[in-house]
């Protein structure tokens, strides 16, 4: 996926002032998991996709789930929905008449979704199911729309957003890497390694297992909360201008610049903000 432009410019300070109001809608609309959920729940779970009414699946498209490695959704505004299908294919359902907004192509082993440029007053969401076993790429990008992902797994995932809150549940990921300017974070689930970048979004990330491989998160403002299994050996370098920083497993503490080591310090991660705080539990 190619990288967002914005990323070149959005250290500037001058980021933080312009999407200040925004950060404090989104918050209100979509902190923790809660205002997913009411997303969430509005989904049609199944049925003929026939239906017609709020949260009912008015277009979908289905693919052998052999046939698919690579999923691609770029969406400017719509909601979407990543969860396990129940029949081993992979679906792409637009509901509540997304399909009006959005454009499908499919071939070599790809699927992609678009949200046409000219989507003014866009209205449902989209709904993207893997089998439970799929081991291919996810690659999705956003703008304002929020994005859940629910019991996946994927060899890779590739996401960035500019304001759209992101949620990761359960899922099984072997490398994770988030972009965003000022939507939040959430991840819980088993990921090998992850990459981060943000500005004022904060990032909350639970591994259920040890990661595999090197992991960084870099923040401007945004809060970097991380939890590890006490067992994980790691190294954690961190470093911070104004922000404090706390390992409650090693009971370390401070700001500006350190280290903190647990067990055999096998796992490399790097930690680093202007103000944002940084915490391990």
């Amino acid at each position: 996926m190619k990288r967002n432009k914005v990323f070149a410019i959005v250290w500037l300070v001058v980021a933080l002032a312009l999407t200040l109001l925004l950060i404090q809608g989104l918050s209100k609309g979509f902190s923790g998991n809660g205002g997913f959920q009411s997303l969430w729940d509005r989904l049609d779970r199944g049925g003929d996709g026939l239906a017609e009414g709020n949260g009912s699946t008015t277009l979908r498209n289905e693919f052998a789930g052999t046939d698919i490695h690579q999923v691609k959704a770029e969406l400017r505004s719509l909601p979407l929905f990543v969860e396990v299908s129940s029949d081993g294919k992979v679906h792409v359902d637009f509901l509540d008449g997304a399909e009006s907004f959005c454009k499908i192509r499919s071939g070599g082993g790809s699927v992609s979704v678009e949200q046409k440029r000219k989507s003014k007053g866009a209205s449902g969401s989209v709904r993207v199911s893997l089998p439970s076993s799929w081991q291919g790429d996810l690659e999705l990008e956003g703008v304002s729309g929020p994005v859940m992902l629910d019991g996946i797994t994927a060899d890779s995932l590739d996401l960035e957003s500019v304001s759209g809150a992101v949620a990761i549940t359960g899922c099984a990921i072997g490398s994770l890497d988030l972009e965003t300017v000022s939507g939040s974070v959430s991840a819980d689930g088993s990921f090998r390694k992850v990459s981060s970048e943000t500005v004022s979004g904060s990032v909350r990330v639970d591994f259920k297992d040890s990661p595999g491989g090197r992991c960084k998160f870099e923040s401007v403002s945004g809060s970097v909360t991380l939890g590890l299994p006490h067992g994980t050996g790691y190294t954690l370098d961190f470093s911070s201008m104004s922000g404090s920083f706390n390992d409650e497993i090693t009971g370390i503490s401070g700001s500006k610049k350190g280290s903190s080591k647990n067990g055999d310090g096998g796992i490399p991660i790097k930690v680093s903000t202007m103000s944002g705080s940084i915490k391990v539990y």
